[in-house]
């Protein structure tokens, strides 16, 4: 997790953090794509045969087209989520498979939002040198269209309650609140505030924690990736 790689010490930060592991299944489901796929390229490769052309076809299938990892941090007064996505693209030029990878995160607080790429090196928005550590701790109130169901789950030894999440989304979210203090928001978390320990949508993603803590003491700079050199802050950086 981002955190880990931050090996000297500095100003440290009381957090909840949770590293989610998911994939797309959307509809039609991600095996039904992957089925498609690997029909596309054996047609694609009897065809280049035929015609006498050379192909690229892979000998290893990925188990999704397109998988997602997400890294949280909640505070009381700011939480930053870094995403790191991977879809898988069929080339016709060649019947070979295309990796694009997305690396991106959000820093979220009452001040507003500061979106991050960390591929491309960019941040935009509200994006201060203190990673919003002058945020109001203001929770944010749920919308009245995510409803509590009342189950529980218990999930890496973290207790968890089961929201219905927005109906244009469908699905659930497993929302944890305990230890010393409710996060102001879980970036990226519409439903709820409350750090996500499992998500399961009909069209969207289905994610499911592999690494969670409560009260985790982590370096302050997990905050402000942007600060690092070489990242062009759009509009320049606040103090």
């Amino acid at each position: 997790m981002p955190h880990e790689a931050i090996t000297s010490k500095a100003a440290s930060a009381k957090v909840h953090l949770v590293r989610l592991d998911g994939y797309l299944d959307g509809a039609p489901d991600n095996a039904a794509r992957l089925a498609q796929l690997k029909q596309d390229v054996a047609q694609c490769v009897a065809e280049h045969r035929q015609g006498g052309y050379a192909s690229n076809a892979p000998s290893v299938w990925p188990d999704f087209l397109q998988s997602l990892r997400k890294d949280s941090y909640s505070a009381s007064n700011r939480s930053i989520s870094y995403s790191r996505g991977v879809a898988y693209l069929f080339n016709p030029m060649d019947c070979s498979l295309r990796e694009n990878v997305s690396w991106k995160a959000e820093l979220v607080s009452s001040k507003g939002i500061c979106f991050i790429d960390l591929k491309q090196k960019t941040a935009k928005g509200v994006c201060d040198a203190g990673g919003h550590s002058s945020a109001l701790a203001r929770p944010m109130p749920a919308p009245a269209a995510s409803q509590g169901t009342g189950r529980k789950k218990t999930i890496l030894g973290i207790d968890c309650e089961v929201w219905n999440q927005h109906p244009g989304l469908g699905g659930t979210a497993c929302l944890a609140r305990g230890a010393s203090f409710q996060p102001a928001s879980s970036a990226g978390n519409p439903a709820e505030s409350g750090m996500e320990l499992e998500v399961d949508t009909q069209f969207g993603f289905k994610m499911k924690a592999v690494t969670a803590r409560l009260d985790a003491d982590v370096d302050a700079r997990v905050f402000t990736p942007y600060v690092n050199a070489g990242f062009d802050i759009k509009g320049g950086m606040r103090k």
